[in-house]
């Protein structure tokens, strides 16, 4: 019999460099560096000895490889220079656990709810959004994880172009070694199941950033956030994060991203803590996404405090894996976390900019809050307006100007 792998993952911070050799310098006043790095010769007089640099000009920042000392000093009395800090790593751990599942791999052009439909789907009331925004024909959306079984059945029709942003690797390696990208792939834009398998969004297109290996580092999402911002996705989902203090960089480079047009949703943490300082969920203008589980309650890992935006499913979600894992063998598995929630929300994102595409990232946070539903149980921390509502959220989205 087939075997089903449940997924349980956690992420944690781990305080230490990402080892990449790369320094993350952050530059003042993003509107004179936009579409050119010409200005960097400006910003970097006295500098002109730096050779190997690597500029993001959509958001204003510049990756430098092996710094020396003298050439940090430069940059920190440099007036176009925000800050200067090394390359951080958030650290990914994932525990194992048997399940089976007897239904084969079958898609299907016609949609109906069966033994494989995920709870989630049914818990935001998905298909009753699909009609007014076509299942998010449209909707761009862009994944920074762990990469993406590309060739899945259920996300090779989605699929529109990837690349790995990680210092050392290929920028065509997308493979998968977590799975956990392609479970976020498949709940967010998984194609339709004969057997009632389905992402929120199953017509949205995909674009895969792999950021994470065994970690993830800063550098690798900077460079998935710029490409985000050049190629005018419509939301950014970002299943990871780290409980510490803020580095004074990180802010900026997401209120950048955001001001773009870009929706940033991000997993609100797996550690059940009410600290605030969980980044990125926590940086102003990025959506935090706390979990449910089956019976509606704030699930037990979850995260939770008044900096957290809304609430979606993220116990036991059943989703794809990449068929080449030597831990499953049918190609889906669940996994449990915010991690799981958060795409649950991309997806409703990616129909509300299927149906409206002119809206900003601060309308659609504003919709998806207020038309969130309340929750079954009155949550025993707070986490956010509500669950996640995808009809309410479109029909609130299709009122507004286009």
């Amino acid at each position: 019999m087939n075997k089903l792998i449940y997924f349980f993952f956690l992420l944690f911070p781990l305080f230490a460099s990402a080892n990449t050799g790369l320094t993350i310098v952050t530059l003042k006043d993003l509107p004179v560096w936009k579409n050119t790095s010409i200005q960097w010769s400006h910003a970097s007089t006295d500098l002109s000895d730096i050779q190997d640099l690597e500029i993001l000009p959509n958001i204003g920042v510049a990756l430098i490889r092996n710094a020396d000392q003298a050439t940090i000093s430069k940059l920190h009395n440099n007036p176009y220079v925000q800050d200067v800090s090394e390359d951080h790593l958030i650290k990914i751990e994932a525990d194992f656990k048997p399940h089976q599942t007897p239904y084969p791999l079958e898609t299907s052009s016609v949609y109906r709810p069966g033994p494989r439909t995920p709870w989630g789907i049914l818990a935001t009331k998905t298909m009753k959004a699909w009609k007014r925004s076509n299942h998010g024909a449209g909707a761009r959306v862009m994944i920074l994880d762990s990469g993406i079984d590309y060739t899945h059945p259920y996300l090779k029709e989605n699929f529109e172009k990837g690349q790995n942003f990680i210092e050392g690797q290929l920028p065509y390696d997308l493979t998968d070694n977590s799975g956990h990208g392609t479970h976020v792939a498949g709940t967010i834009a998984g194609s339709l199941d004969a057997h009632g398998f389905t992402g929120v969004a199953p017509r949205a297109r995909i674009y895969a950033a792999k950021v994470c290996e065994e970690g993830c580092p800063h550098s690798a999402i900077f460079r998935a956030l710029d490409w985000a911002v050049e190629l005018k996705v419509d939301v950014a989902n970002l299943s990871l994060g780290r409980l510490s203090q803020p580095w004074a960089y990180e802010a900026e480079i997401f209120r950048r991203v955001i001001s773009s047009g870009v929706v940033v949703v991000s997993s609100a943490g797996n550690k059940n803590s009410g600290d605030f300082n969980y980044y990125p969920a926590s940086c102003p203008g990025v959506i935090s996404v706390a979990a449910t589980d089956t019976y509606g309650n704030r699930s037990e890992f979850s995260n939770y405090g008044n900096h957290v935006d809304i609430a979606a499913p993220g116990s036991d979600i059943v989703s794809t894996l990449p068929l080449y894992s030597t831990e499953s063998t049918t190609g889906f598995g669940e996994m449990s976390g915010t991690s799981m929630a958060a795409p649950h929300v991309t997806g409703v994102v990616a129909l509300i900019k299927a149906t409206n595409p002119s809206l900003t990232p601060e309308q659609v946070t504003q919709i998806l809050k207020s038309t969130a539903r309340p929750f079954v149980a009155i949550p025993d921390k707070p986490i956010g307006a509500g669950l996640a509502n995808a009809p309410g959220a479109v029909d609130a989205a299709a009122l507004l100007p286009r």
